[in-house]
């Protein structure tokens, strides 16, 4: 039963019964509905390969505290306007945070969660490949007009001949699919491949054999966002390659370090040891929100840590080839780099779940939000866009205090 059906007049959100049994959760049954509350945030207990992801010497960076009313901001959400603390509750909200100019806005825990805990964020960790890539780019490691094969020869058939940049803008045709209720779809099978799920001993070499028997195709290129979590995996093997370590190490050095987060991140490898791209990035929401500053920051960190330069984020923004993102009702949303953009120059990713950050460099607002969505699938179109409206809403409502 969906938990997240159409809601009208009067009615109650129907909420599934959650599993309290913790020793019943495994590695088998963990992403099942009235699991996830208690497995998105203790994916170390029961995934096969987790690595911690060192937060490094430097001291904690702190927030300052300007706490405002955001109670009269609404959005629309399954046919319903809603209040900001209603839409937190029906989205099934584990923690929100509001920043503007390092100051903490608004803060909640709607659920069990609490602020020191780490919570998956899924896709919306593909935006660290935004940050990593700065530098190496910069560097002159990678060129993103060269193709794939020149740093990955043996990547197969489905990404031969195209270009990184086509990568991080998510513009590349290959057959994928994203039914989550299809064990056959290919971003299901990736799980398996990548160590998620089980089964993924019929995968000798890992992902990166996945990776290779892909095939082109897909719905032509239109200028629309093309979204198939395996242009991610590829550019993390790009790093891999490049950098000669894991490209979730790389991101360690590169991006973690530096952000003065409170706690180790988490991520995961396949039996090979190849690191995550895809999105599993785990993670306290503070933490989350420290990461979303750099881009707030243009590539500094709150604590003024340079993560990557002002020229590559400016790269980020203005890329003329951006692609079309398919959510994003009030906003003309762009993909760029791993990374979604508004018209007001608010940089964003989603993850599945509920999972979002948001960064403005113009208004210094910088928005978090973690979540555990029961419905099967956890993640559809008026979930995304519902998700959006709120950022935008917010971020105008503060532009104007």
């Amino acid at each position: 039963m969906s938990s997240l059906a159409p809601v009208g007049a009067g009615e109650a959100p129907p909420f599934l019964l959650l599993n309290y049994d913790y020793k019943s959760i495994n590695f088998s049954n963990w992403n099942e509905p009235r699991n996830r509350h208690w497995s998105w945030w203790n994916f170390e207990k029961f995934i096969p390969f987790s690595v911690e992801i060192g937060r490094g010497s430097l001291p904690t960076h702190e927030f300052g505290r300007a706490p405002k009313d955001l109670s009269s901001l609404s959005v629309d959400y399954y046919g319903r306007k809603m209040t900001l603390a209603d839409y937190l509750r029906y989205s099934r909200t584990d923690g929100f945070l509001v920043i503007k100019d390092n100051n903490i806005i608004y803060e909640a825990y709607p659920r069990q969660m609490r602020q020191r805990d780490r919570h998956g964020v899924m896709s919306s960790s593909k935006s660290f490949l935004a940050a990593a890539y700065g530098g190496l780019v910069e560097g002159g490691k990678i060129d993103p007009n060269a193709t794939v094969e020149t740093y990955i020869p043996d990547v197969g058939s489905g990404y031969a001949g195209e270009k990184v940049q086509d990568l991080l803008d998510m513009n590349v045709a290959i057959q994928w699919s994203e039914d989550y209720s299809n064990p056959k779809a290919e971003g299901i099978v990736i799980f398996r491949a990548e160590a998620m799920h089980p089964g993924f001993e019929e995968w000798k070499g890992g992902a990166r054999d996945f990776l290779r028997n892909l095939k082109k195709g897909g719905p032509p290129i239109d200028g629309t966002t093309h979204y198939y979590t395996s242009n991610s995996s590829v550019l993390g093997w790009i790093i891999t390659e490049v950098t000669g370590i894991p490209w979730n190490r790389y991101a360690q050095m590169a991006i973690w370090e530096k952000l003065g987060a409170e706690r180790n991140a988490l991520n995961f490898e396949d039996a090979t040891g190849f690191g995550q791209a895809s999105g599993s990035f785990v993670m306290t929401l503070r933490d989350f929100a420290r990461f979303a500053q750099v881009f707030a920051g243009k590539g500094k960190a709150g604590n003024g840590n340079q993560v990557f330069s002002e020229g590559w984020y400016e790269t980020i923004l203005n890329n003329p080839n951006a692609t079309k993102y398919s959510y994003g009702r009030n906003s003309k949303w762009r993909y760029s780099h791993q990374l979604i953009i508004n018209e007001l120059g608010g940089m964003a990713h989603l993850g599945y779940g509920g999972q979002v950050w948001y960064a403005n460099a113009n208004s210094g607002v910088v928005i978090v939000k973690m979540s555990t969505l029961d419905n099967f699938a956890a993640a559809d179109a008026d979930t995304g866009n519902a998700t959006l409206d709120i950022l935008v809403n917010i971020d105008k409502f503060l532009s104007q205090q």
